[in-house]
């Protein structure tokens, strides 16, 4: 019973010591936004970039377009789905799904200001 008590006595030490250790091992980032590269003032002095893709959701109520975007090099962004918020909601009517765009955005905000729809969808 004695060992049984020992043993207990030391397990909250060594989980306070694990605890201590995992704590001090945790590096805080001061800016999240600057490990993402799109996101950075500093990664380019261009302002508006282009982009290619295609519509999968638009919705005009809350001004916000999902693109299956290519490639963007200018931002470092790899092709990916991603949802944008569109300047206007003019910009986004005649948009339907599968349609591929250029699009722009202004790297300040990541906010889409233009749309040209390239290929309409079948």
């Amino acid at each position: 019973m004695e060992r049984a008590l020992a043993t207990i006595g030391i397990l909250p030490a060594c989980v306070l010591a694990a605890i201590a250790g995992a704590a001090a091992a945790v590096t805080l980032v001061p800016d999240p936004a600057a490990m993402v590269p799109w996101c950075s003032e500093s990664a380019s002095p261009v302002r508006k970039v282009t982009g290619f893709g295609r519509v999968v959701i638009a919705d005009l109520d809350k001004r916000y377009l999902t693109i299956g975007h290519d490639q963007i090099k200018s931002l470092k962004m790899p092709a990916m789905d991603m949802m944008f918020e569109v300047e206007s909601r003019g910009l986004m009517e005649p948009l339907k799904p599968r349609d591929r765009i250029r699009f722009t955005i202004d790297r300040s905000d990541m906010m889409i200001t233009d749309i040209v729809v390239v290929e309409r969808a079948d």
